[in-house]
């Protein structure tokens, strides 16, 4: 098995490359004409060829990803495995009006016809997006490991558990178990076709004054505000978040450091910049285990 990555493999890249290769990296040399299109040359001595992709931000990572899987099968690669940490468009996972788009479908879609057999990923948006495609998917799950950096931060006073929206319920239902049975709530919201969120109402038991904020990602923030400014009504007055993809739009990590979180725990899938970096309690942990694990 040969590992290859993309040119400049962020550390959740680099790291799942070095686990999979185990010594033998796979050769990818990256060029660039003056056009602006991309050129890879591979050097492939295996039939079997992992990927450490890359779909963040969207557009010309997904290119250049689709371009190493084309090459690789192109030059003999007859089972193409792709770790995409974060999977891009897996929010765009129904048509919700005649002529919108399912580009949860599209993307596998591409990658299954340039010759990726299976992709792995981490905590996928929703079902609906590994249903919509015609390669398989894995996702695998970052909870026991934002469990495990949790637990020492939190207090032995009751705490509760909280899904910011009704989506991310069943990923704290597993938080929960894995933080010993505490209780849970889950927030009710409604949103707008494009931005805007309001917290229509919350379900579940609370507990405590603490409350551990679980979703796959956090974009511009504004389900969490939601769900933070609902739970102060409620006597909460100390919170925790943990965020799989930290998209961090603009705007996102000041309204964090506004909302005053005491710990934020999110994966290594995409850039993280320097501004998030200072958050209070800020921890970043690496999701390559878990997709070396899951793709060897």
């Amino acid at each position: 098995m040969q590992a290859f990555t993309l040119p400049e493999p962020l550390p959740v890249e680099k790291n799942l490359a070095a686990m999979l290769s185990r010594g033998r990296p796979g050769q990818a040399e990256w060029s660039r004409f003056p056009s602006g299109e991309h050129f890879v040359h591979v050097s492939l001595s295996s039939t079997h060829a992992c990927v450490a992709g890359r779909s963040f931000p969207p557009g010309d990572n997904l290119l250049m990803t689709a371009l190493l899987c084309d090459t690789l099968r192109r030059n003999g690669a007859q089972e193409i495995t792709l770790a995409l940490p974060y999977f891009a468009y897996s929010r765009q996972d129904r048509q919700q009006l005649a002529g919108d788009p399912l580009s949860a479908g599209a993307i596998p879609t591409l990658l299954a016809a340039v010759g990726v057999k299976r992709i792995v990923t981490a905590d996928i948006h929703s079902t609906l997006a590994l249903e919509a495609s015609p390669i398989p998917i894995e996702s695998v799950s970052m909870l026991p490991d934002f469990a495990a950096v949790l637990r020492p931060k939190l207090r032995p006073a009751p705490f509760t558990v909280v899904a910011p929206d009704h989506a991310s319920r069943i990923r704290a239902e597993g938080l929960t178990a894995l933080l010993g049975g505490v209780p849970i709530a889950w927030i009710e919201k409604e949103r707008t076709r494009f931005k805007g969120v309001t917290a229509r109402g919350r379900s579940g038991e609370l507990a405590g004054t603490t409350a551990v904020l679980i979703d796959d990602m956090l974009d511009t923030g504004g389900t969490i505000e939601a769900a933070v400014r609902m739970l102060k009504k409620e006597g909460f007055k100390e919170f925790h978040l943990a965020i799989t993809h930290p998209i961090f739009s603009k705007g996102a990590v000041p309204l964090l450091r506004k909302l005053g979180f005491s710990s934020v725990v999110v994966g290594n899938t995409m850039p993280i910049s320097s501004e998030a970096k200072r958050l209070r309690g800020f921890t970043v942990v690496d999701a390559a285990p878990r997709l070396a694990e899951a793709m060897a």
